[in-house]
């Protein structure tokens, strides 16, 4: 896989959101926190929405994606549940997908949507954002794999904060925060109710036919997989 890197004007409402070897051109400088920090305002599902707004489903046949729950126990009300996510790319042609700032290692062209819960930020997306812009190649045969947390709590439009201030302040992931605690700090923090969950996994790209890699990395096709989440007592 190689790393496509590209210097872009600096905009926080375009960051909406380790894999295999890359070759880089090394330009990078750092965004004022404040610019940064503006992520934290947008609300995701606009976002989503926004991002899949005339692209292709399923543009590319040999894209492959599985998303799989990795808890081993049950799953209870605040907890947090680590989304293993696999994306091969079984075909015959090059994927080409947006990294978004290079301090980033989870791609932006990942992106996780489940209604009734609430979705946890990447922790590599906390920190102050550099200002180049990658994208990345997925040649054939080759597979990358990341992992994304959802806390099983009602969503609630303060959590994006309370993740980037627990960040800022602490260096702590609000992830890793046992449940009682995280509840005990943030009272309007509310449980999910027992039973199923349906959460779906987006993968943006675009195809690469050997012309000039597009500019504006934009994705012309998106790639799908759904998963269960069980809240159990």
């Amino acid at each position: 896989m190689k790393m496509i890197k590209q210097i872009f004007v600096f905009c926080a409402a375009a960051l909406l959101l380790t894999a295999c070897g890359s070759k880089t051109r090394d330009i990078t400088s750092e965004a004022p926190a404040d610019e940064a920090e503006a992520e934290q305002n947008v609300n995701t599902d606009d976002q989503l929405n926004e991002s899949l707004n005339g692209l292709i489903k399923d543009e590319y046949a040999g894209l492959e994606i599985t998303a799989a729950v990795l808890e081993r126990k049950a799953i209870l009300p605040g907890d947090a549940v680590p989304i293993a996510i696999t994306i091969t790319n079984n075909g015959d042609k090059t994927i080409i997908y947006n990294m978004g700032s290079g301090s980033f290692e989870t791609p932006q062209a990942i992106q996780l949507d489940i209604p009734e819960l609430q979705p946890i930020l990447a922790r590599d997306h906390l920190g102050i954002a550099t200002l180049d812009m990658r994208s990345n190649e997925l040649l054939p045969g080759e597979s990358i794999e990341h992992t994304l947390y959802i806390r099983t709590i009602e969503p609630n439009e303060n959590f994006n904060d309370y993740t980037y201030n627990k960040w800022q302040d602490e260096e702590t992931y609000i992830g890793d925060i046992a449940w009682n605690d995280l509840q005990k700090e943030h009272n309007d923090l509310t449980p999910a109710a027992t039973g199923s969950y349906e959460g779906t996994i987006y993968f943006l790209y675009y195809i690469n036919e050997g012309e000039q890699v597009n500019p504006t990395l934009s994705a012309t096709g998106y790639s799908t997989s759904n998963f269960t989440i069980s809240v159990t007592d």
